[in-house]
């Protein structure tokens, strides 16, 4: 499952996220691992039910 909306954003560069970092390839590793995470709780919730 996909969420419904995809942010990254460089807090020390850009403190106002102004500028989605999300299709930037350089953001790729963390974009990869956050939707890991993301799905991973995903499925820990489907269990406790």
């Amino acid at each position: 499952m996909e969420p419904e909306v995809e942010e990254i954003y460089n807090l020390k560069e850009d403190p106002l996220e102004s500028q989605n970092l999300i299709n930037d390839t350089n953001y790729i590793e963390i974009k990869n691992h956050l939707l890991e995470r993301y799905n991973y709780y995903l499925t820990t919730l489907n269990k406790e039910d």
